[in-house]
């Protein structure tokens, strides 16, 4: 995929869309700021979310050695994402998580729902964390009966590995 934002129309802009396309490029076009905004979910939150669990690991004093061979195949997993974005450059993430407007937003909120979810975990109405889990259930119903099968098949391959 890429996001096309186009600033002005043209025959330039025209024949990138049409060489993106022919390419194989699945493109999809917005203003710069709708562009900007989406990136706050899918990059900053995804990246965030990897540097929290690389940083909550590493705190939590165990070898990482260790922990792998205790670690179930979505753990693998959630530490192979941690592993890639640490092969990366430190670069690219910081400016991911610095310089899009709506960064600060989008870490804020997910720092708030972790806190929620805490409380909800920790505290004596356990009914409530339910209600909760059912909401996000159906809320995610279409994804769940697409990505399982995919999830299951990628789990099955890097159990094998």
């Amino acid at each position: 995929k890429i996001v096309l934002c186009p600033l002005r129309s043209g025959p330039q802009t025209s024949w990138l869309r049409v060489e993106l396309s022919h390419m194989g490029f699945e493109l999809v076009e917005c203003d710069p700021e709708s562009h900007d905004r989406m990136m706050a979910t899918i990059q900053v939150l995804t990246h965030f979310h990897t540097l929290v669990l690389g940083e909550s690991v590493k705190q939590r004093g165990l070898a990482l050695e260790e922990t792998l061979r205790f670690a179930s195949p979505v753990f693998r997993l959630k530490l192979a994402l941690v592993g890639r974005l640490f092969a990366e450059e430190r670069n690219l993430h910081e400016e991911l998580q610095t310089q899009n407007p709506w960064a600060k937003e989008a870490r804020q909120q997910l720092i708030e729902v972790a806190t929620q979810l805490q409380e909800l975990m920790t505290g004596d109405d356990v009914g409530y964390f339910g209600s909760r889990f059912d909401e996000l259930q159906d809320y995610y119903r279409g994804l769940t009966d697409q990505a399982a099968p995919q999830l299951d098949d990628l789990l099955d391959t890097l159990v094998r590995l």
